[in-house]
């Protein structure tokens, strides 16, 4: 019988693993090599699937969460305006007659009305010369002139549009222009760039060429009238110009014509008087003046600002008051004219210097400008017109609350809380599946989740806590049950404009001493709300500032001129040099102290009622304020008494505790320290002048300040709910990557060994199919014949 072969099967298949290994499939078993092992890593592949169904449900709720975390932050950003008091001291101001003054109001105004009667407007003075041909053409004028101390030179080819051009470049605050009048017909303009009459011109010829005559600008060269008359009890005053220094040498202040400074022996009221600029300061003129006997009283003064302000870029100015009647001036070589003190006659004055002159409440005011902001604390009045005959210039000022603001930030807040609740209801908002029966119900990622519904009530106790007694009901704003906020605007308004500081202390932070001593100033999210008693406050060490008394007590008009350097901590490690003219009494450098712009900020100079002596104090509390001072002359009765040797001083901070816990003290103000339990952040200003208890002060949180400590508590950290929320969800993330990383592995080890396997088996197969074709061949060849002879044997076929 013929045997048959073992047959391949007839899906041979050709595939490739994961691993890249070669897998010829069923080729010689006939087997789907592929399939068998894909069957056999079905489980592990679905252990994957399912993991990144997870991961992908945990990132839901990550991005939930963080969106959370983005609406918290957002409303915790609009508490920051609400917590500052000056959101709800907002104020308008309003003119009943715009046509005699405009006003406008800041923060703090004080609420009420005021009656304005405007007398004179501030006019910046203009004076112009007498009619030319052109702009262009060459004068022939040859000379020098002064223009508010600035020197101004003129060639003989120079025009009115050059001589305008020199008096622009020369930096004296005034501006120089040509008008053109008509044809054939132009006049010079020079007109101050501030008003008032502190900045009344000053000009006038100096050297050969009387420039300023020739042009027509003054009428003579002749400068015997004060510029800048006044009157006063005594008799006639008479003021300088403004310059930047009271102790340089004026010939670094003042031009002169070429060649040497201006120097020349002055009379006033017959007494001569020697003055040169190339040694002389200003302080050295009122000295000389103070010298003689004039019979009037020089001293140097600092120019207030537009708005009445000294400070320390303040300009210096020489005033010269007549004891009794007129001043009467013989100007030798222009010095007096130069430094302003007299002015020749001008001889085409388009417009006069003048103050504005006003009564506000029947209180009579000057001021150099027309705008003035110091007269009404944070209101600034514009003047406009002193009116007419059938309109005069009065006006009702009326300063109102202004609630725009508040109400605006309010509103904000309830706008940004409200997106806050509407995502946390909507997590929690059931929604079934549509799906077949046994489909999972379709929830939002964050579901029924405890964290969130948590800081959901937390945020709804803060907007219904009430705080003094008071609650956001009483200035119209109501929520529900569901936590939705109504804001009535006409209610809230009316409330903050009846008593803005009582809605201020609804939302910021307020503070309460029962000892007028104490004041608060200001607390922070880290100070612990103090009811009740309070928090006690007790001070070991009370607040003082520096002072210095002289040695000697002066006891009549000084022999000598005196300099005083002040110097010190509180002068920032600069030096204040003050020069004391001759003849100075105690009050005079009492005055003279008391007025300079820079030594006065932080040093006040008094008699001493006791003593008689001059007494220094700073006008700053603490070790900060701490200042030194020494004279060029010794100590003696006939000058300040201070002496040759320096004397310094310093204050003392003040020192304590608030609720029994450390503080800092700087000056007259104490702070809780910054790790303090309940008092962290608390500032308090001690005017105490001795040790002592000072009873207690409560500290109340508002809702906008607790609102932002609540969310920032909630926030930030890993500790809090959100972080914590996220961080939870991200360590589940790293744990499922980790874990899917891992079934990867294992099962890409699992394949390979499969596949090795069924490769294995295959070659085998492929093997014995190779033998039996070759023992079927070899049959094949020696069947089907039969032995020779006599043996007779025979053979099988297989």
């Amino acid at each position: 019988m013929a045997t048959s072969g073992v047959s391949g099967s007839a899906n041979n298949t050709t595939n490739s693993t994961n691993s890249g290994r070669v897998v010829i499939s069923g080729m010689a078993s006939g087997l789907d090599t592929a399939g068998v092992i894909s069957a056999l890593t079905s489980a592990e592949n679905n252990q994957i699937k399912n993991a990144a169904v997870r991961e992908g449900s945990l990132k839901e709720k990550l991005g939930a969460w963080q969106q959370f975390n983005s609406l918290l932050t957002t409303l915790q950003a609009t508490t920051s305006d609400l917590r500052t008091e000056a959101t709800f001291k907002g104020t308008t101001a309003t003119s009943s007659n715009v046509l005699a003054a405009t006003v406008t109001s800041s923060a703090g105004a004080a609420i009420g009305e005021h009656a304005l009667n405007v007398k004179a407007l501030a006019q910046n003075n203009q004076v112009l010369s007498d009619a030319q041909a052109g702009a262009s053409n060459p004068l022939g004028l040859v000379g020098s002139f002064l223009v508010n101390g600035k020197s101004v030179s003129v060639s003989a080819g120079d025009s009115l549009d050059n001589i305008a051009s020199s008096i622009n470049s020369a930096g004296a605050g005034v501006t120089a222009k040509v008008l053109s009048i008509s044809a054939g017909n132009v006049q010079l303009s020079i007109s101050a760039n501030q008003s008032g009459a502190v900045n009344a011109i000053s000009a006038t010829d100096i050297g050969e060429g009387a420039v300023l005559q020739k042009l027509g600008i003054v009428a003579s060269d002749a400068a015997t009238a004060p510029r800048q008359p006044a009157k006063s009890e005594a008799g006639a005053t008479s003021n300088s110009i403004a310059l930047s220094s009271a102790s340089a040498r004026l010939s670094t202040l003042i031009g002169g014509s070429v060649g040497a400074p201006l120097a020349g022996t002055v009379q006033i009221n017959g007494a001569k008087i020697d003055i040169d600029m190339a040694k002389m300061s200003l302080n050295d003129v009122a000295s000389a003046i103070n010298g003689s006997t004039a019979g009037v009283t020089a001293k140097v003064v600092s120019i207030p600002d537009a708005t009445g302000a000294v400070t320390p870029q303040s300009k210096k100015q020489l005033q010269i008051a007549s004891n009794a009647g007129p001043i009467s001036v013989t100007d030798n070589k222009s010095v007096l004219a130069s430094l302003g003190l007299v002015q020749a006659q001008y001889k085409n004055q388009a417009t006069a210097a003048q103050d504005a002159s006003f009564t506000l409440d029947n209180i009579a005011y000057s001021r150099s400008s027309n705008t003035v902001s110091d007269v009404i604390p944070n209101v600034a009045i514009t003047l406009a017109s002193i009116g007419t005959d059938k309109e005069p210039g009065t006006t009702n000022i009326t300063v109102a609350g202004k609630t725009d603001a508040a109400v605006a930030h309010i509103q904000a807040l309830v706008a940004s809380y409200q997106k806050v609740n509407d995502f946390v209801n909507a997590q929690n908002k059931f929604t079934p599946s549509k799906g077949p029966k046994g489909t999972q119900d379709a929830s939002p990622p964050l579901f029924g989740d405890y964290s969130l519904i948590s800081v959901q009530q937390q945020l709804q106790r803060v907007f219904s806590n009430s705080v003094n007694g008071k609650t956001l009901t009483s200035i119209g704003i109501t929520n529900d049950a569901t936590g939705q906020i109504t804001v009535d605007t006409a209610k809230l308004s009316a409330a903050i404009e009846a008593d803005p500081q009582s809605v201020y202390a609804l939302f910021g932070v307020s503070g309460k001493p029962s000892d007028p001593n104490v004041a608060f100033v200001s607390a922070t999210t880290a100070t612990r709300d103090a009811t009740g008693a309070g928090y006690a406050v007790n001070i070991t060490q009370a607040a003082s500032s520096a002072q210095i008394a002289a040695t000697e007590a002066q006891g009549g008009p000084s022999t000598t001129a005196e300099t005083l350097t002040f110097g010190g901590k509180v002068f920032s490690g600069t030096h204040a040099v003050l020069t004391i003219p001759t003849g100075s009494t105690q009050q005079d450098i009492i005055d003279l102290i008391n007025g300079d712009s820079t030594v006065s900020q932080f040093v006040y100079a008094s008699k001493d009622a006791e003593t008689g002596k001059l007494h220094l104090t700073a006008k700053g509390f603490g070790s900060s304020n701490s200042f030194a001072v020494y004279s060029d002359q010794k100590a003696s009765t006939s000058n300040s008494g201070l002496g040759t040797t320096e004397l310094s001083a310093a204050g003392q901070d003040v020192r304590g505790t608030i609720n029994g816990e450390a503080a800092t003290g700087i000056g007259q103000s104490l702070s809780g320290n910054s790790n303090n339990k309940t008092t962290a952040g608390l500032v308090l200003n001690v005017s105490a002048t001795a040790p002592g208890a000072y009873g207690a002060v409560t500290v109340t949180h508002g809702l906008a300040d607790t609102l932002s400590k609540l969310i920032e508590q909630t926030t930030q950290g890993k500790m809090s709910q959100v972080g914590s929320a996220e961080d939870a969800i991200n360590s589940q993330i790293s744990d499922i990557d980790h874990h899917v990383d891992q079934m990867q592995t294992q099962m890409q080890k699992y394949t390979d060994q499969l596949t090795n396997q069924f490769n294995d088996m295959e070659s085998r197969v492929n093997t014995l199919h190779a033998q039996g074709k070759a023992l079927n061949a070899e049959l094949a060849a020696n069947g089907g014949s039969s032995g020779g002879g006599g043996g007779g044997n025979k053979s099988n076929n297989l």
